[in-house]
């Protein structure tokens, strides 16, 4: 079984990317392209979880849940959102979200465990705010399009979900910054103290990494250690013990067959 090397532990220089343009001509609901080539991301010294003999079931058993059902939808490069859906959202209170930022959504169980998680980073001297959360599907396609008109479309499909695939319309993701990053959406927040705060204490609140280093093949996307999305304290310590990426938990990979 694959090793997930979710929380990693970067030894060496991170150049941080420089932020073009001002706020305003950037979107804020979109995830930060960030280049490759300016990063040096060493996965060979990340710690990585050991996987279990025998894999646990309660997120397979949420699934079939009432209560649950609709926070472990999958959403992926193959498979979409059912045409038209739209979650109910609650706004987040400005406090948690980036100052200069509009009102950010999620859906109330994932807020509640939002503010809960960065209330207590907070309390361990580590300030962590949403730059991104909740986007219709109308908003996904201005940023898709944006991006592949920044980046072209093979670059775009590699950080950008096409409309209808992007687990930020399941209203239970969103995308964290900090200061040491410049408030941008950069790989090197996993190699800070707030990221490696996060990555240590994401799952208690319910949380997991949808995006993690070295799953692109799997996930089709690259590292994102800003993009954190709730899924419940149940399948969240699933998905970690697993040693897999959480679409794989949510396919059931870790099963067998």
């Amino acid at each position: 079984m694959r090793r997930l090397g979710w929380l990693v532990l970067v030894v060496g220089a991170v150049l941080f990317a420089a932020c073009g343009g001002d706020e305003e001509a950037t979107p804020e609901l979109t995830d930060k392209p960030t280049s490759e080539s300016t990063l040096e991301v060493t996965e060979t010294v990340a710690p990585t979880m050991e996987a279990t003999a025998e894999p646990v079931t309660a997120c397979v058993q949420a699934l079939v849940s009432d209560g649950t059902k609709h926070l472990l939808m999958r959403v992926d490069k193959e498979q979409a959102l059912p045409d038209g859906y739209t979650p109910e959202v609650m706004q987040l209170p400005m406090q948690y979200i980036l100052a200069g930022y509009t009102e950010q959504n999620l859906v109330p169980e994932a807020a509640e465990a939002l503010m809960a998680m960065l209330d207590a980073a907070s309390e361990s001297g580590h300030t962590v705010v949403v730059r991104s959360s909740y986007r219709s599907y109308d908003e996904q396609v201005w940023t898709f399009a944006y991006w592949v008109e920044q980046v072209g479309e093979e670059q775009a499909e590699r950080e950008s979900a096409r409309p209808g695939h992007s687990e930020h319309q399941l209203g239970q993701t969103v995308d964290v910054t900090s200061a040491a990053v410049g408030w941008e959406l950069s790989q090197a927040l996993g190699a800070t103290p707030e990221g490696m705060w996060l990555h240590t204490h994401l799952a208690d609140f319910g949380f997991a990494l949808s995006y993690p280093l070295g799953e692109e093949e799997t996930t089709g996307y690259i590292y994102e250690p800003w993009h954190l999305r709730y899924v419940g304290t149940a399948c969240a310590a699933e998905w970690q013990a697993s040693g897999l990426t959480l679409i794989e938990v949510l396919r059931g990979d870790h099963l067998g067959s």
